[in-house]
């Protein structure tokens, strides 16, 4: 029997991805995606018409019922370090990370068995605390016992240093207690593992530079290349060592906002970004998810925009193995 999923602010659906995964058979009875770009990938990647989409989330009537799991990864810019940290209301109106009212509102109409969310690890902090502790309070009240823990992506796999807040919410009168989230794992790959070696040359900043690797997880800092960085992307400006990890993945916008690492030429080092297909893989999606949307004709400024808003796909797997014993017990047998 199949899983029913109702999927908010999907981008190009990591959630969805995890649980082909781990191949637990599940029917997506919509998503809500405001982006026209994401949600094209989305109905690429996972197959599913374009029509499914419910748009905005604000619109959605109550009518959502026989959901198993809800997923959500609300809007962050409002919370994190490097947005405006205006909080879920400013005025007394919702901001866009205040969307995740709609996503509580949705959840209690429909009072799925399971909910999961994802966010920066900034709304569980000092400033957003009374917010967050705000919207457990809500779960809570619409039925449900919650568990919360922040998960790096390099403990699961995935060489990037992304930490990220999952709250898990279970119904209660279907909740035994046993949930616990996954343990790290050890990680024995670097981010070179997950790079190119054959590229485009519009990647390249054509300027050499001076470099010599460093320990794993350190940073370098290569004086003009990129030397400026702005508030809202630490990225910027800095070369990467490839034995080490991958830094917090960003939308970047482009225009050179993209991580970069050095590149060995004869004797020489240069600089390039990391490209598209990087992204895609420091986020645990498939090589093939990326070139089918580049053949779709999508730009590299929007492969990277949707990358970066996504969740690390290798993180979610791991939790709702957890989560979903049930489900996945049943399919072995």
């Amino acid at each position: 029997m199949s899983l029913t999923v109702l999927s908010l602010f999907s981008g190009i659906g990591a959630f969805e991805k995890a649980l082909s995964n781990l191949k637990i058979p599940y029917k997506t009875v919509a998503y809500c995606e405001v982006d026209k770009y994401a949600s094209k990938a989305y109905s690429i990647i996972h197959k599913i018409g374009e029509d499914k989409n419910l748009g905005d989330i604000t619109k959605i009537p109550p009518h959502w019922t026989n959901v198993d799991l809800i997923t959500y990864g609300f809007p962050c810019q409002d919370i994190s370090i490097a947005g405006s940290q205006s909080g879920l209301n400013k005025m007394g109106k919702k901001t866009n990370s205040g969307l995740v009212w709609d996503a509580l509102r949705i959840i209690n109409e429909s009072q799925p068995k399971y909910a999961v969310c994802e966010n920066v690890k900034n709304l569980v902090g000092n400033k957003f605390k009374n917010e967050f502790n705000a919207i457990l309070a809500e779960l809570s009240n619409s039925g449900y016992n919650n568990y919360w823990k922040i998960l790096n992506a390099k403990n699961f796999g995935i060489p990037q240093n992304r930490e990220r807040v999952f709250i898990v919410s279970i119904r209660k009168e279907l909740d035994n207690g046993t949930f616990q989230f996954p343990d790290n794992l050890e990680l024995k790959i670097k981010m070179e593992a997950l790079l190119e070696d054959c590229f485009d040359k519009k990647y390249f900043l054509e300027k050499e530079v001076e470099y010599s690797p460093l320990e794993s997880y350190q940073v370098r800092q290569i004086a003009n290349v990129l030397p400026t960085r702005t508030r809202d992307n630490p990225n910027q400006g800095r070369v990467y060592d490839p034995k080490g990890l991958c830094p917090t993945l960003t939308t970047t916008g482009g225009g050179g906002r993209q991580p970069m690492i050095p590149v060995l030429c004869g004797n020489k080092y240069f600089v390039r970004k990391l490209l598209p297909i990087e992204y895609f893989r420091f986020m645990g999606f498939e090589d093939n998810d990326c070139k089918t949307l580049i053949k779709n004709k999508f730009s590299d400024t929007q492969l990277y925009k949707m990358a970066g808003n996504s969740i690390v796909v290798n993180v979610i797997q791991a939790i709702l193995k957890q989560l979903l014993k049930g489900e996945l017990k049943n399919e072995n047998s």
